[in-house]
């Protein structure tokens, strides 16, 4: 793939274990999103172009406001990770994930911070609903583009359109060696949105928590693995 930073073939079972994890992460966040943050997504952002023409269309529940401002911080998060990617050289790989999880754990801790101890949220505080909404969307901005140029085959942590297409093809069409890597990345984002939704149902601060947590988890594994 034209413009990723490593070769899929270096170093592989690390990078699929570390991105499936990622994509996990990425059905967490979406869910606190969505039901948290007044039915808006700060990963998947397919969802929020939809719910803003849905918003602009009169339907209830929706925010304009609230999808743009996930947008706008899904988009700043990518370009920061993609600068990132561009700095270093391609025997730097690892270091660049390490860097970028790091920088997705400050915003996702910051996001948790804002959030605890508030038991009405969001419905009175909506100065730092958009802070927080930002702060989700930099961050998974910043791990998308981050796997983008990774170009691990079969994986995409916050797509899963081309995932789906790709077992279609593989199922009925021509066969590809990734397909079993399409199956687990659409299995991780159920099982993460599985595990985000039980959490938000303990507190709000929960899924953000143990996104960060993740997050923070797996910069410390890529920090390993690099010494190694």
């Amino acid at each position: 793939m034209a413009g990723s930073i490593v070769n899929p073939g270096d170093r592989s079972p690390t990078l699929t274990f570390v991105i499936l994890i990622l994509t996990g992460l990425t059905g967490i966040v979406d869910a606190e999103s969505f039901l948290s943050f007044g039915h808006v997504f700060t990963a998947n952002m397919t969802g929020n172009v939809v719910f803003i023409a849905f918003a602009v269309a009169g339907v209830p529940g929706l925010s304009v406001a609230r999808s743009g401002t996930a947008l706008v911080g899904f988009l700043g998060g990518a370009t920061l990770g993609a600068r990132m990617a561009l700095r270093v050289d391609t025997r730097d790989a690892m270091r660049v994930v390490a860097t970028a999880l790091f920088v997705q754990t400050a915003s996702l801790v910051a996001a948790t911070v804002l959030v605890i101890g508030r038991d009405d949220w969001p419905a009175n505080h909506q100065a730092s609903l958009y802070v927080v909404i930002a702060l989700t969307a930099l961050a998974m901005g910043v791990q998308n583009a981050t796997a983008l140029k990774l170009a691990v085959p079969g994986l995409t942590p916050n797509v899963l359109t081309g995932a789906l297409t790709g077992i279609g093809d593989s199922l009925f069409g021509a066969h590809n060696p990734v397909w079993t890597r399409r199956v687990a990345s659409v299995a991780t984002m159920f099982a993460g949105a599985l595990v985000g939704t039980w959490l938000w149902r303990r507190s709000a601060v929960s899924p953000l928590a143990v996104a960060a947590a993740t997050s923070a988890a797996c910069a410390w594994f890529i920090v390993r693995q690099g010494k190694r």
